[in-house]
């Protein structure tokens, strides 16, 4: 009713009782403070998705070493598809090609469709974001080298209408338009390569 600027009671029909909407937000928040574990679950469900994500040292690291995505989604459905998906990203480890990220506008199936912001790490870094449909990546908005990444830097992955913004403790980094993922109300993690969040 927000988006369209429609007073809510248009919605109801005239044989029911008005009643006011209900504040529409659901936060969920994970912060792997439990036992090492092959599962992600820890305050919340989680279904990997690609790969295999676990537990170690109170976070989530890839469980294969090798040159490919790990994804995994938290399977709680939040109250729209504008909504956002952050980590505090703990480790900061030059070697390789490691890159660590959150997703949003992801659905409750298998299927490889989502928004993605990381930040890639290969003798220097990059901040990224991407939408993937149906297992394709496709490159969105800018790609920036500052700011210089720091231990605890907090990445979050935002999609509000058909803008998608990545932030950086706070600040946008980068916001660009994209039509092409939406109505999906689940979001969650990925590393590429072997690297914590």
């Amino acid at each position: 009713q927000e988006e369209f600027g429609v007073d809510y009671r248009e919605f109801i029909p005239s044989d029911l009782p008005l009643e006011s909407p209900l504040p529409h937000a659901t936060t969920i928040t994970e912060n792997w403070n439990c036992a090492d574990s092959d599962s992600l679950t820890c305050q919340l469900t989680w279904t990997e998705i690609e790969s295999d994500l676990d537990i170690v040292t109170n976070a989530v690291e890839k469980g294969i070493v090798d040159a490919n995505w790990a994804f995994a989604r938290a399977d709680t459905d939040l109250a729209t598809a504008d909504h956002y998906s952050q980590v505090v990203i703990s480790n900061l480890p030059i070697v390789n090609i490691l890159s660590r990220g959150v997703i949003t506008r992801k659905d409750s199936t298998a299927t490889l469709t989502f928004y993605l912001s990381d930040l890639v790490q290969n003798a220097g870094h990059t901040w990224r974001s991407f939408r993937r449909v149906g297992g394709t990546f496709t490159a969105i908005g800018t790609d920036t080298t500052t700011p210089a990444p720091a231990a605890n830097d907090v990445l979050r992955n935002e999609a509000n209408g058909s803008t998608i913004r990545r932030l950086i403790n706070g600040a946008e980094n980068d916001s660009v338009t994209d039509t092409n993922i939406t109505g999906n109300l689940r979001c969650g993690v990925g590393i590429y390569q072997n690297a914590d969040v």
